[in-house]
């Protein structure tokens, strides 16, 4: 993702008469900002004036639309005239080569994406090299290509594909840089809010696969009118996470698996990604947000985070094992009526308010009940037959400790009773991993892996290993 300054004149949608210059500068970790001589407040009302949605530029480089402005301050700048009044603006979102003039324009038929670290992910090659049969070598380079799509609903769908930026100096060098792009398209045009949420879950979805956050590098809107395509930048400031992760190396080995992995059933782990999503996206955000801030979080966050996440798995709507743990609703009911007929009539409002959710297991069952279940046993004894370290999941006395620590560490922290342990010690980080271990299990076979796959994809990712006392 590029930086730029961009030197042009700007003006509001509802005054394009009246324009006053200015430079809109944008950085990857700093965002956007537009810095104009004057002010807005002569050309409008003073309230849209310090809150102008939109903004429309025309700069050497073409048509810019700034999205969910405000005013940030008012400075004065000194030139050789003297003192000049100037006003900073911050801009959340800027689409190149485009002007929406009201916030209902800002739709597009499909939104295309290149996502950090996604060329490793897909590893296809670029090149062929074929050796004829006059002994020379020739270098065989592959079109643009769609690798594979898959449907998420009537509404939209998921495609990936590779596309490529060509640079050619004739007298030094050839350069063809490849890039993967995830482009979800619409059934019909959208509003760019309406593609937030599909972003956000195909970003989980790349982020689950590749064991690091994922950020988009590339952001390529497609508007089609009267049969022809035009394609608009859009642009945003990166995550301030970002720039480390970023800088990084990782390779596909290191992954907990790769597109090839899952070609072959692409659409449907992506129909599960989705789908799963509609009861488990607090599963989804809660864990992916401890991902996405490694160096944001305390590790009394990242506990409450990764156990919370367990506990909104442990719902018996997402997981339909665990209601063979609770009693059915009659016998509940039943319950519940015979203790009120020994109960004075005084005192049954209240009883009845402290018992309304006496049905539903305690994080201590829940925890249990999730560790017991026949496919979460199927998976936890694959693993152990390889890493010794999992037996701390199975039956016995350390699931008994291991279940009772976790909730006593949850209960003195949510509750304020005050944790008595070392949160920055290593034993509370092992805490940690074995949560994180136990949300990507469960995150894996949601998705649609097998016991066996699952096995291989935890076993070989060393870092999720480290879930014993030394």
């Amino acid at each position: 993702m590029e930086s730029f300054d961009f030197k042009g004149f700007w003006w509001l949608p509802n005054n394009p008469s009246e324009k006053l210059a200015g430079i809109c500068s944008f950085t990857p970790f700093q965002g956007g900002e537009l810095e104009i001589i004057g002010d807005f407040n002569g050309l409008t009302e003073s309230n849209f004036a310090d809150q102008p949605f939109i903004i429309l530029g025309n700069t050497l480089k073409g048509d810019i639309t700034l999205y969910d402005c405000f005013l940030k301050e008012k400075r004065k700048k000194e030139n050789i005239h003297g003192l000049v009044e100037v006003s900073l603006y911050y801009i959340n979102l800027i689409f190149l080569d485009n002007h929406f003039s009201s916030d209902f324009d800002v739709k597009f038929n499909e939104i295309s994406i290149h996502y950090s670290f996604t060329n490793e992910w897909v590893n296809t090659k670029t090149f062929d090299f074929i050796h004829s049969e006059d002994g020379k070598q020739h270098i065989i380079h592959k079109p643009s290509e769609q690798l594979e799509q898959a449907s998420i609903d009537t509404n939209y769908s998921l495609s990936i594909g590779i596309g490529y930026d060509k640079s050619v100096n004739l007298f030094e060098k050839i350069i063809i840089d490849r890039k993967v792009f995830i482009t979800i398209t619409a059934s019909e045009e959208r509003h760019y809010k309406d593609y937030i949420k599909i972003m956000t879950y195909t970003r989980n979805f790349l982020t689950l696969a590749i064991t690091k956050p994922v950020f988009p590098l590339i952001m390529n809107g497609f508007i089609s009118k009267d049969g022809v395509i035009s394609v608009v930048r859009i642009l945003g400031k990166l995550s301030s996470s970002a720039n480390d992760i970023l800088a990084s190396k990782l390779s596909c080995h290191e992954m907990f698996f790769t597109f090839h992995d899952i070609s072959d059933k692409f659409e449907l782990f992506i129909k599960n990604w989705f789908e799963k999503a509609k009861d488990m996206g607090t599963v989804y955000e809660l864990y992916f947000g401890v991902l996405d801030n490694p160096n944001s979080y305390y590790p009394q966050q990242e506990f409450l985070s990764l156990i919370q996440s367990l506990e909104s798995y442990c719902q018996k709507d997402i997981n339909s094992e665990l209601k063979k743990f609770e009693r059915s609703e009659d016998e509940h009911s039943k319950i519940l009526e015979e203790i009120m007929n020994h109960v004075p009539e005084d005192h049954q409002n209240w009883l009845k308010r402290k018992l309304i959710n006496s049905n539903n297991l305690s994080l201590n069952g829940k925890i249990m009940s999730l560790l017991k279940s026949q496919s979460f046993q199927e998976i936890i004894k694959h693993l152990n037959k390889q890493e010794n370290a999992f037996n701390i999941f199975l039956d016995g006395k350390s699931k008994n400790d291991f279940v009772n620590e976790i909730v006593n560490i949850r209960n003195k922290l949510s509750h304020g009773s005050g944790y008595d342990g070392d949160v920055y010690g290593k034993n509370f980080r092992v805490q940690i991993q074995r949560l994180k271990v136990l949300v990507e299990i469960l995150l894996l076979k949601e998705l649609g892996f097998d016991k066996e796959t699952i096995g291989t994809i935890i076993l070989r990712s060393e870092a999720r290993l480290n879930i014993k006392h030394s």
